[in-house]
């Protein structure tokens, strides 16, 4: 959203994957910015030590692709990184201009779109105002949060769709 409404010349359209617009809506976000450092390395370490456990608690299938997906993405970036980008989230969502940034973003006619799990849609937060101006507002069948690893070709498919519009 920043980036878009920085540099709109820059952005053909916009997708928004499980929201984000409120810190109801950041729920781990929140958590993650409120921990010691030492908290966040040894959750991301438990979730490194047992990720087909992990996974699984997001209801997605450890099959062989999504563990080595879900390793790749916790070897991808240290403890300090996730904390810090959950830092910038509560940071960016919790300021009252931040949903006046992004209404005024959302009323230039760029085609946006909206894409969640549908399990994890009742606990979205998306302002009533953002689902009208959505060109398209989409869930996944049966998937949650991790949408991406329970239904990576729908996934895909639905981001792909949203670039040719």
């Amino acid at each position: 959203m920043f980036f878009a409404s920085r540099h709109p010349e820059l952005t053909r359209s916009l997708t928004s994957v499980e929201g984000n617009f409120t810190l109801k809506d950041a729920f781990w976000s929140s958590q993650i910015a409120q921990m010691a450092l030492s908290g966040v390395e040894a959750m991301v370490d438990g979730y490194k030590s047992d990720v087909g456990g992990w996974i699984s608690a997001a209801n997605v299938a450890p099959t062989p692709w999504a563990l080595d997906v879900a390793q790749r993405w916790l070897h991808n970036q240290p403890a300090s990184t996730v904390r810090a980008q959950a830092r910038a989230v509560v940071a960016a969502t919790g300021r009252a201009q931040y949903l006046d940034m992004v209404r005024s973003l959302l009323e230039t006619g760029a085609p946006f779109h909206l894409i969640g799990g549908a399990r994890s849609r009742p606990g979205w937060d998306v302002p009533d105002w953002v689902a009208r101006i959505a060109t398209s507002n989409s869930d996944l069948a049966a998937t949650g949060h991790l949408m991406m690893l329970e239904a990576s070709e729908r996934f895909a498919g639905a981001i792909m769709s949203n670039c040719r519009v």
